[in-house]
């Protein structure tokens, strides 16, 4: 008999946070599962502890591997998992004790592909912030390519693959695995949309099953180069994944995406304690993207895009630094 549900979850250098993530699985109300902890090389006491969970709880798996990525630490646990469906968790966050019984009967009991749920953010200062997405259910080939055009541009559905459960049996067929996130800006994004691309329902259910947990470190904002180069990265595999979906409207939905990944990093840029010199740096490699020429002659006239990002587009398309940065200075906590 395979399990219902297998739980893969990567671990590297959370030994504060590990054992509450795995009692947070052990002790599901659905017993049915296996749990695959996979050891990504970590540096301190994750490995000895993996094992000795491992040996408490005959449903727990052990994988040690040299360090690769939370992606491919993934796909080492897919290799391996054998449940009707499989769940991705952080290893410091947890889960609500009903999460799994309810996905998993949820998706039983209506044959969905996949099921997802809201999550419960615990922010740096202690308070929790609920992110409920919107009751849906998508079924048939034109919903399934709606779930599409709202997994890149609408705010109600998650993006994150720990947030739900996966038909197996989908993954397995299509050898469906993760792409390295040092070099992508969300290798979960993609990871979904090659999914949903073979599926035919999809369920969302509204309540924050998953806590989703700030571990602690600095929460002062940075400049990464690095992101801005991987965001355009996910970009241009965006545009070649939708171009299997047969949409109409599938260039517009990708810059869409792109635009509103543009808000959060330049956001972070203005607003990060960073010298004027580096802000116009990390500013410049976003302005220096050939295709915003292309972006903005396609989205400025859509009705859709709030005026303050229609501003900030064509900000970035005329490369005007000074305006971009009073724009997050006054606009900051009125745009997403």
């Amino acid at each position: 008999m395979h399990p219902s549900v297998s739980i893969i979850v990567p671990v590297y250098g959370v030994e504060k946070y590990l054992d509450r993530c795995v009692e947070s699985l052990v002790k599901q109300t659905l017993t049915d599962i296996e749990i695959i902890l996979v050891d990504d090389g970590s540096p301190d006491n994750c490995p000895r502890m993996c094992d000795d969970w491992a040996h408490r709880d005959s449903r727990i798996k052990v994988i040690h591997k040299s360090n690769a990525g939370q992606g491919f630490a993934r796909n080492s646990g897919i290799e391996i998992a054998t449940g009707e469906y499989i769940a991705f968790v952080d290893s410091d966050d947890y889960m609500e004790p009903d999460t799994y019984a309810t996905l998993y009967s949820e998706a039983i009991n209506n044959g969905y592909d996949a099921v997802f749920n809201g999550y419960a953010y615990h922010n740096p200062d202690g308070s929790v912030v609920n992110k409920a997405i919107s009751d849906r259910t998508y079924c048939g080939p034109d919903a399934i390519k709606q779930y599409i055009s709202d997994l890149l541009i609408d705010d109600d559905i998650v993006v994150s693959v720990c947030m739900g459960i996966y038909r197996s049996q989908i993954i397995n067929k299509h050898s469906i695995s993760f792409l390295s996130e040092r070099r992508l800006y969300s290798e979960d994004l993609l990871f979904n949309l090659d999914f949903v691309h073979s599926v035919s329902s999809i369920r969302c259910l509204p309540k924050a099953f998953y806590h989703y947990c700030f571990n602690g470190q600095s929460f002062s904002i940075t400049i990464d180069n690095n992101k801005i180069n991987s965001c355009f990265n996910l970009y241009a595999h965006i545009i070649k994944k939708l171009e299997t979906f047969n949409m109409s409207n599938l260039n517009q939905i990708a810059m869409i995406y792109l635009l509103n990944q543009m808000v959060v990093i330049l956001k972070n840029i203005m607003l990060a304690n960073s010298s004027l010199s580096e802000k116009r740096l990390a500013t410049n490699i976003i302005f220096d993207f050939n295709d915003w020429k292309q972006i903005y002659t396609l989205l400025k006239h859509v009705d859709n895009i709030p005026m303050l990002k229609q501003i900030l587009l064509w900000c970035i398309r005329y490369k005007m630094f000074w305006p971009t940065l009073l724009f997050f200075k006054t606009y900051y906590g009125l745009i997403k």
